[in-house]
């Protein structure tokens, strides 16, 4: 991460002032959040377990600094929601089934640093941009919300862990590679539109340790990775 923003700041030191343009936007959009989960020490190995994704709001603050036409570096300072959902179920006897439904939502700080490289215009207001560089997430909360419900009786419970649960059993800073695609639209010499999808592959270890129940991660989780696609839309003033 230090390396990538020293090789940046050296490039844009010696960057052809006649094609230097600097942008400074806001955005947002949605993140479709996943997790790559190790279960090696599950309590109970005959429970399914079936992970889905999670939905959540991501937005914040862009800026971009082109170096020539074509070459740009890009930094941002995003709120990004990560985690992922969980179906469960337990056979708790021959007639009887426990179904859990449980959201893992973790929110971040996102700082990633892209290398952004601009394709030949085709159209003289519309660029279409690819981005790559690493990131990194700063946790700051997360919650999990336990629902569950008993086949024979239909009888449910709902349970909501919030902060303390994860203080200690999310480990902080979260590394990870970004890549993608984008377009901007060149509204006006100053003014210009920007839509950008991509995706965020996740390099650390975020479980610290395996806590003892009732903690809604004592499914026995040994490693998980976040994995989020990233769709957002902004505006940015070229100056």
């Amino acid at each position: 991460m230090i390396r990538a923003m020293l090789f940046a700041t050296m490039i844009t030191m010696f960057a052809t002032p006649s094609f230097a343009q600097l942008y400074i936007g806001v955005q947002g959009g949605v993140g479709i959040a996943s997790q790559s989960w190790d279960l090696k020490k599950r309590a109970d190995p005959s429970a399914e377990l079936t992970f889905s994704s999670l939905t959540g709001i991501t937005g914040g603050l862009m800026v971009r600094y082109n170096l020539t036409k074509n070459i740009g570096i890009q930094g941002e300072l995003n709120y990004l929601r990560k985690g992922s959902h969980m179906l469960s179920s337990v056979n708790m006897s021959e007639y009887d089934t426990l179904i859990g439904n449980t959201d893992f939502s973790f929110n971040y700080i996102e700082i990633p640093v892209m290398f952004c490289y601009t394709l030949p215009s085709v159209l003289p207001m519309l660029d279409v941009n690819f981005l790559a560089g690493p990131s990194i997430g700063f946790y700051e909360s997360g919650r999990s919300n336990v629902s569950t419900i008993l086949s024979s009786t239909g009888q449910n419970s709902q349970v909501d862990f919030e902060e303390l649960i994860f203080k200690k059993n999310v480990r902080s800073p979260d590394f990870g590679i970004t890549a993608g695609i984008g377009t901007t639209l060149n509204l006006s010499p100053s003014l210009s539109f920007m839509l950008t999808g991509r995706y965020l592959f996740g390099l650390t270890n975020i479980v610290v340790d395996v806590p003892p129940p009732p903690s809604p991660i004592s499914i026995g989780a040994t490693a998980a990775r976040n994995r989020t696609i990233i769709i957002m839309a902004g505006a940015a003033l070229r100056l």
